[in-house]
């Protein structure tokens, strides 16, 4: 690949660009990326990677103007996705601050999502279940009482409430609530 060029305002541009094609991100996130670029571009010239902190800042302001990076979006975007893959609400919240969204931008967002759809982290529960063959979905019912607190531990790490986490626990295989032992 060879030794990287020394940055400039129109070389960061356009590698943020590419980057934008191909990835979606964060402003917190792009910062990192260009960032990293720019310090590994410094190393090789012995520059000060803190002299390109402004533009970078820059950069990234100008692209938050022109609508390519826009946090709200990128949060509701993973929010979707995540849900599917069957992560928790606690477990969204982490990895969306994880990528640098703010905590205001965050909390509006996840919460909107679990208004407009109330069931959703108990679908993801049910999903991440199934997948890995946890509580309702392992093979017999012996199994289920044995692997109960694995079951939990994986399921609370995932990101679910203690009361989803119980309530799925306590289904049976067909989805439907097990309600003999009330």
């Amino acid at each position: 690949m060879g030794i990287p060029k020394p940055p400039t305002a129109q070389s960061l541009e356009r590698s943020a660009l590419h980057y934008l094609e191909r990835f979606a991100a964060s402003a917190a996130g792009m910062r990192q990326v260009l960032m990293r670029r720019v310090r590994k571009a410094c190393m090789a010239h012995e520059l000060d990677p803190a002299e390109y902190e402004a533009v970078v800042d820059c950069l990234v302001e100008t692209l938050k103007a022109r609508g390519y990076l826009n946090d709200t979006a990128f949060a509701e975007t993973r929010i979707n996705s995540l849900q599917r893959q069957g992560r928790g609400p606690r477990r969204i919240r982490e990895t969306l601050l994880a990528k640098g969204v703010d905590r205001e931008t965050v909390e509006t967002t996840l919460n909107s999502f679990l208004e407009d759809n109330p069931d959703a982290e108990w679908d993801a529960a049910q999903r991440l279940a199934r997948k890995r063959g946890l509580g309702p979905f392992r093979p017999t019912e012996e199994s289920r009482r044995e692997h109960r607190q694995k079951d939990f531990a994986a399921l609370m790490r995932a990101g679910f409430s203690v009361d989803t986490v119980r309530r799925l626990l306590e289904t049976d295989e067909a989805g439907e609530d097990d309600l003999s032992g009330f």
